[in-house]
Order: structure tokens, then C-alpha cells, then sequence
């Protein structure tokens, strides 16, 4: 039976995390202790030290301990699988935004690991019956970056298309179908979510 997540993958998302906060620059703003979850911002179990006057702090990753169960949740209720290593990602450890090469992966803070990319997935789903699953922003707001389930690869991971959203809305609010009409629209972005995190993260 294959593991829900390959140490390998696990440890390529360990390795990548520990590069990106070596360049010290992990800030967000501080979430009051007692907020609620889901207002976003820097829970206070990942602050790293004290926040700032003006309310910034910087942030430390944490070990998830998302579980396989909620991620499968995740997949059942928006009707496709994630790829393996995206699977890493989200099992591996609690983060805030990681930027680089004009991506913005969701942020996992401790408090609502799995928030902000369910409400991206809600925000998004008139895509999914279509193949593509909406996961993480790009930079220049010009759209979702969406894996293409039905171009999935051999190892399982997926293509990223970039979506643009003002075109998007046209045609997922006009008559059915939708595939053909997007896929005139969805730009090639990565070759797969490995191939996003090494250009974006790791070159």
C-alpha cells in the first residue's frame, strides 16, 4: 500500500522550509490571543519574539499535526486528490505565507491549518468540476494557480495553470461546459507543484 505521504516528499518539504526561513524573512501580523482562528494573522504559538509596535512579528514554523484523515476530507469534499508532495506540504509542518517567484503558497498556521486553502477551494469551485483545483495565489492577483487534475502526471502530481480570474468568472457564470472554455484561458505555469517550489523557492 503506498504511504499517504513518502518520507522523500516529506523531507524535500522539511529541506525547503528550513532554506526559506534561513533568509529570516518570516513576518506577519500578530493575531490577538484570543481571536478567533480564523481571522488570520501570526497565532501566538509560532511567534518567534516579541511583536512589534506596530504589531509585526516574526514567525516560526512548527510540526503540523494535520492528519491524514482531514486532508482526505479536504479531498473528498472538492472531489479530486491533491498531489503527493502538496500532500507533504500540508502534513509537514505549520507555516505562514511562503513567497518566491510570484507565488503565494496559503498559509497553515497552528490555529487553522487548513483554513485559508478551503476558503480558496470554496471561493474557487465552480472550477473543480472542470479539473482544476484552485491551491494557491499568484502575486500579481491575476488569478487562481490551480493544479490541472486531468493532465495528472505518472507520480500523481499535477500541471499549475494560472487562471485569469476576470475571464474565469465569464465563462463558470455562461452555459456549460466548461473545460473547453478554460483551457483557452489557463496559462502554463509549472510543470507540476515540484517543479513550482523549485523555481520559486529553491533556484
Amino acid at each position: 500500500m503506498t504511504a499517504f505521504v513518502k518520507d522523500e516528499d516529506r523531507r524535500f518539504i522539511e529541506n525547503l522550509i528550513a532554506d526559506y526561513t534561513a533568509t529570516g524573512l518570516m513576518m506577519g501580523v500578530a493575531k490577538e490571543p484570543d481571536a478567533d482562528p480564523e481571522d488570520g494573522g501570526v497565532p501566538q504559538a509560532m511567534w518567534a519574539e516579541e511583536v512589534d509596535p506596530e504589531g509585526w512579528v516574526s514567525w516560526k514554523p512548527l510540526p503540523s499535526t494535520v492528519t491524514e484523515a482531514e486532508v482526505r476530507a479536504l479531498e473528498k469534499q472538492f472531489g479530486a486528490e491533491f498531489p503527493p508532495l502538496f500532500r507533504a506540504f500540508l502534513t509537514t509542518s505549520f507555516v505562514m505565507d511562503l513567497g518566491g517567484g510570484g507565488v503565494r503558497l496559503p498559509a497553515l498556521p497552528s490555529d487553522a491549518p487548513l483554513g485559508e486553502l478551503q476558503s480558496m477551494l470554496e471561493a474557487w469551485s465552480p472550477l473543480h468540476e472542470a479539473g482544476y483545483l484552485a491551491f494557491a495565489h499568484d502575486t500579481n492577483d491575476a488569478g487562481p494557480l490551480c493544479f490541472d487534475t486531468q493532465r495528472r502526471r505518472e507520480d500523481g502530481d499535477c500541471p499549475v495553470v494560472l487562471i485569469d480570474h476576470e475571464l474565469a468568472g465569464d465563462i463558470v457564470h455562461g452555459e456549460p461546459p466548461f473545460r473547453e472554455k478554460l483551457e483557452q484561458i489557463a496559462q502554463p505555469a509549472f510543470e507540476s507543484f515540484r517543479d513550482l517550489l523549485t523555481r520559486a523557492f529553491l533556484d
